[in-house]
């Protein structure tokens, strides 16, 4: 039942949660589950995942049995961020609702695959937007709702109040249950629109967050980064950042290099990595910052040699990028042991 990334997919914690939400209703979630072709027994095995067409298969039986046509958005209470791993940590470390958005938009893979998310601005709101890749007929407005919902609710644990967004916008039809959207999300969304997205106003999404924690969220960012990688052997990105590790070391991380070990043309490189949001220098600052903070943390490793190790021309260049990146110099955040 594991399947590749080809394949749009959901992480087998979540079929899980919706399990509990069948149950709740008064149905046999592993009766349902193997009518739509899961396995309920495989669903605490490591790294399990489900497709998106089982899945939406699940969530029709789920309205079916219940009779509940906004079941999604129940998911939402019983979430824990940890089900989500590398994403959901790393959103409570967030600096900003906007950090945490824009987190979600780059890894909401881990959770479920098949989707690309934009963040769009107005003069006063950002607004995230769910745009399914690929054939997404089979992509449910249940699950749809639930991924909404549960949006709210890490928007509401993170900020530490009763948060509400701006608006929500839903491309199903409206299913009569004001009351139940009104619990999960504050508010009655716009059906019938163009497009699925939740709004936040520009106060809320810049205002600095409690539970900040800014090396934390890198190191989560990267974790969450070589999961996608496992799940996506396709992903330019992972390979030329794995290119990046291994040359930074020799002074020459140049892409010009990376593209004669991949047997690729520079600009065919830049082009993929364009249609991921990322630019050569961005991916190269990434993975600079990534690796000091790992070799920061390793007291085998010299601050000497860390400059490089991590294809610097001098220590005073490494000082500088490390200050930028965290706040302060090598040696400072080391002696603090600020991680």
């Amino acid at each position: 039942m594991t399947h590749h990334a080809a394949e749009a997919s959901t992480l087998a914690a979540f079929v899980r949660l919706v399990g509990r939400v069948i149950a709740d209703r008064g149905a046999d979630p592993a009766d349902l589950m193997r009518r739509s072709g899961i396995d309920p027994e495989r669903l605490r095995q490591p790294g399990e995942r489900v497709s998106r067409t089982a899945m939406t298969r699940l969530w029709a039986l789920a309205v079916s049995e219940t009779g509940d046509p906004a079941i999604g958005l129940a998911t939402a209470a019983y979430f824990n961020p940890a089900a989500s791993r590398a994403l959901g940590l790393g959103w409570l470390a967030s600096s900003s609702l906007r950090e945490a958005l824009t987190r979600l938009r780059r890894y909401h893979g881990v959770m479920t695959s098949g989707l690309q998310m934009a963040l769009k601005e107005s003069e006063d709101a950002v607004e995230l937007r769910l745009v399914p890749s690929g054939d997404a007929s089979d992509l449910s407005a249940e699950a749809v709702d639930a991924f909404l919902a549960i949006t709210v609710r890490m928007c509401r644990m993170v900020t530490h109040e009763v948060f509400v967004p701006e608006a929500v916008f839903l491309t199903r039809d409206d299913p009569a249950a004001g009351q139940a959207y009104c619990d999960a999300l504050g508010m009655v969304p716009r059906f019938v629109s163009e497009y699925d997205a939740i709004r936040v106003s520009k106060r809320d999404a810049d205002t600095p967050l409690p539970g900040a924690d800014p090396e934390l969220a890198t190191e989560l960012d990267r974790l969450a980064e070589r999961y996608l990688t496992d799940l996506d052997t396709n992903r330019m990105s992972a390979t030329v950042r794995s290119i990046l590790e291994d040359l930074l070391p020799t002074g020459n991380p140049t892409l010009d290099n990376v593209a004669r070990i991949m047997k690729r043309s520079p600009k065919s490189i830049q082009r993929r990595l364009a249609a991921e949001g990322l630019s050569y220098r961005d991916l190269q600052e990434q993975t600079r910052k990534a690796l000091a903070l790992r070799y920061i943390r390793d007291p085998d490793v010299a601050l000497s040699r860390m400059a490089q190790m991590l294809g610097f021309s001098d220590q005073s260049n490494f000082n500088r990028a490390f200050r930028r990146w965290v706040g302060s110099s090598p040696g400072e955040f080391r002696k603090k042991g600020a991680f």
